[in-house]
């Protein structure tokens, strides 16, 4: 009996312990492997958001220009661990370390000066994060009623061959955009646009430039009022990897005939990472949404709701307006969806009223196969913001969903037809919150702005999971040596450049 006894008790440790490394793990891919959006390593890119000087009639009807709203640019950067870094822009001389208490974020805000305010010449504007331990960071782009976020791609995760997405033309400097960023010297990017550029350079005619580390290059079309002047599709492949931003610097969605822009932005995951499945549920408190979905190679296939709608050539892209509900999209050959948010005041036909909330936005949508069991998802910005997840979950695990590990009632999820998987939205509050399931599901979160930023929104990815294959991937080129006995780090920090940049805890 007291062998029993004893080896009941080891059974009962064992499985605390058990449970206590799932509590506390990692981001964590269903293939078993730990590539995904968290990282130790980032290089990140701010691109332009709307202008930055608007022109206005004077007294006597002369024109003036004044200031635009004031721009605010950060990270967002948390952990389930404690950690140290810095951030650094090497070339405008910026460099801060910061510590990271578990689930305790911090925000870090940047200098004006890393927008990327010129096209197609390269600038030393890449922003670097280096840490001890795995992070998430989500990076934000916000004026007043012009905001966009993503999820920063960690350097392990980044390949060589990338399709830009946008959307249409606003204005004649209020474009489609992308910039794509080096990770290493002397990298070789060759670029072909799907339309003409800004610098004239032809559609369809490749060209090539070189970046070293830290430099990115900005691409936007030159304008043609009678097309979309539109850079989705812009195929960019490289001979060491690097990062991609793509998306437009304040667009109407889904047409131009709505009053309310917004900025749009995400980092794009390189071809190898798309999918061929991929589940998009209504955004909570909207009466439609928008999907874009671009192909790669020749003779992609797409179906919506088990139904073909397209049939694309390599960088072609199929869209669906005024959509209203949980809609499955499929196809025989990898592809890149986005899900756009649509302006203030669009109403969809048959609709009788029209959004009263929110804005244009744009979420990639991870394919169901690099879904994740757990989410570390940190709300970025305070304030009068409505903040969302959207999650996918296989319906025979929806009881088991925790959130901040309390349980989601399962009466919430709707179905998805053609699928064995239900969709949720849930309202968060501020500051971090853990997301786990004992299988595979997929998050967006996203905000709208109420009140004084009534015309605003904002939304990005959860995560996601990248496959191994070692001749695409980089290995982090910055590591911090922590200390055995302290756990801690030192590094030089330059001072300042202004005093509204740094960390806020």
């Amino acid at each position: 009996m007291r062998h029993r006894s004893l080896f009941c008790f080891a059974c009962l440790l064992l499985s605390i312990i058990a449970l206590s490394l799932i509590l506390s793990r990692p981001l964590q891919a269903q293939d078993g492997t730990n590539q995904t959006t968290e990282g130790t390593e980032f290089w990140i890119a701010f691109q332009k958001n709307f202008r930055d000087s608007i022109e206005e009639s004077g007294r006597h009807g002369e024109a003036i220009m004044r200031p635009s709203e004031p721009l605010h640019q950060g990270l967002t950067i948390s952990s389930t661990q404690a950690t140290n870094g810095y951030v650094e822009v090497p070339g405008i001389g910026y460099r801060e370390e910061f510590t990271l208490e578990p689930n305790k974020p911090i925000r870090v805000w940047l200098d004006l000066a890393v927008q990327i305010n010129r096209n197609e010449t390269p600038l030393n504007l890449g922003v670097h994060v280096v840490t001890t331990n795995p992070v998430t960071v989500v990076a934000t782009s916000h004026r007043f009623q012009t905001t966009d976020s993503y999820l920063a791609f960690p350097v392990a995760s980044l390949g060589k061959r990338y399709r830009a997405v946008g959307y249409k033309w606003l204005a004649s400097d209020l474009l489609s955009q992308f910039a794509v960023l080096a990770t290493e010297d002397q990298t070789e990017v060759t670029i072909v646009p799907s339309v003409e550029t800004g610098a004239k350079r032809p559609a369809g005619k490749p060209f090539t430039i070189t970046l070293n580390r830290g430099e990115a290059y900005q691409v936007v079309p030159e304008f043609h009022a009678h097309t979309p002047s539109d850079l989705t599709g812009t195929l960019i492949e490289s001979d060491k990897p690097v990062a991609l931003f793509s998306g437009h610097n304040c667009a109407y969605v889904p047409t131009n005939m709505y009053k309310a822009c917004n900025l749009l932005i995400e980092q794009l995951p390189p071809v190898n990472s798309w999918g061929k499945r991929f589940i998009a549920s209504p955004f909570s408190s909207r009466e439609s949404f928008v999907l874009r979905i671009v192909a790669d190679r020749q003779g992609t296939e797409v179906a919506v709701n088990g139904q073909s709608v397209a049939k694309l050539d390599p960088g072609k892209f199929y869209e669906i307006d005024d959509l209203n509900d949980n809609t499955l999209i499929t196809s025989n050959l990898p592809v890149m969806v986005m899900q756009y948010a649509t302006g203030y005041t669009y109403k969809p036909p048959g609709k009788a009223v029209a959004d009263s909330i929110g804005d244009p936005m744009m979420i990639l949508l991870p394919p169901s196969d690099r879904f994740l069991t757990y989410y570390n998802i940190t709300v970025p910005f305070d304030g009068e913001w409505d903040n969302y997840v959207n999650l996918v979950v296989p319906s025979h695990i929806r009881e088991m969903v925790r959130v901040n590990g309390k349980p989601v009632a399962p009466s919430i999820f709707k179905s998805i037809p053609n699928t064995s998987f239900v969709a949720a939205s849930l309202e968060l509050g501020g500051g971090t919150h853990t997301i786990q399931a004992p299988e595979a599901f997929g998050v967006i979160q996203y905000g709208f702005g109420y009140g004084s930023k009534i015309y605003d929104a904002y939304g990005n990815i959860g995560g996601m999971a990248f496959p191994i294959l070692d001749e695409d991937r980089v290995k982090q080129t910055t590591v911090i040596e922590a200390k055995e006995e302290e756990q801690s780090v030192s590094v030089p920090v330059k001072s300042p450049i202004k005093e509204e940049t740094g960390i806020e805890h």
